[in-house]
C-alpha cells in the first residue's frame, strides 16, 4: 500500500481549494447576472409621456408597457395600468404624450340597461368577469363614423363561457356589437 507524502497532501488540498473556489465564482457570477434588471424590460418614458400622465393623474403611481398599434404595427403606445376609484385603470398614451385611450373598472349597475338584457337573455350575466368603460380618442377615419366625433365610448364586458374568455363589446347605449375571444 502506497502512503501519500505530505507535500502530496499539501497539493491534494490545494487542488481540492481551487476548485471550491472556482465553483463560488462561477455560482455568485451566475446569481448576480440573474439577479439583475435586463435592460430590454426596463421601459423609459419619453418626457411628454410622462408630464401628461403626472399632469391627468397626480401622485399615482403606475406600471408601464410599450406596444405598436394600428394599422402594420407602425404607432407606439405607452400603457400605464393603475388603481382607480373602482379597480383597474389603464391609459393609452402615443409617445408625444396625447392620450389615446382610457378603460375604466366599473360595477355591473353601471353598464347601459340594454347590455344588462343582452347579457340576462343570453343567460351570461353570472358569468361576468369584469366590466370596463373604454374611452377611445384614436378614432380613424372610417366610412361608418362621423368624423367630427372627438372620441368613442364602448362598455367592454368580459365572461367566461365554455372555459374560454371572451369580451363582449356593446355601445355606449348598450347595443351589441361583436364578441372576441381572449387568451
Amino acid at each position: 500500500m502506497e502512503t501519500l507524502s505530505k507535500k502530496d497532501c499539501r497539493k491534494n488540498n490545494t487542488n481540492k481549494v481551487f476548485r471550491v473556489v472556482i465553483l463560488l465564482l462561477i455560482i455568485s457570477f451566475t446569481t448576480r447576472s440573474f439577479g439583475q434588471e435586463k435592460p430590454e424590460n426596463k421601459i423609459v418614458l419619453p418626457i411628454e409621456v410622462k408630464a401628461a400622465f403626472e399632469k391627468r393623474y397626480p401622485d399615482v403611481k403606475a406600471s408601464w408597457t410599450r406596444e405598436y398599434r394600428g394599422y402594420n404595427n407602425n404607432q407606439l403606445r405607452y400603457e400605464a395600468k393603475f388603481r382607480g376609484s373602482q379597480g383597474n385603470d389603464l391609459a393609452v398614451f402615443d409617445n408625444l404624450g396625447n392620450l389615446k385611450a382610457f378603460e375604466s373598472s366599473i360595477a355591473l349597475s353601471n353598464l347601459p340597461k340594454k347590455a344588462t338584457n343582452y347579457l340576462k337573455k343570453a343567460h351570461l350575466l353570472k358569468k361576468v368577469t369584469e366590466a370596463v368603460k373604454v374611452t377611445d380618442m384614436d378614432i380613424q377615419s372610417d366610412s361608418d363614423i362621423d368624423l367630427n366625433v372627438k372620441s368613442m365610448i364602448t362598455y367592454e364586458v368580459g365572461v367566461v363561457k365554455e372555459n374560454l374568455f371572451y369580451d363582449l363589446v356593446f355601445t355606449d347605449k348598450g347595443d351589441f356589437i361583436r364578441m372576441v375571444q381572449k387568451d
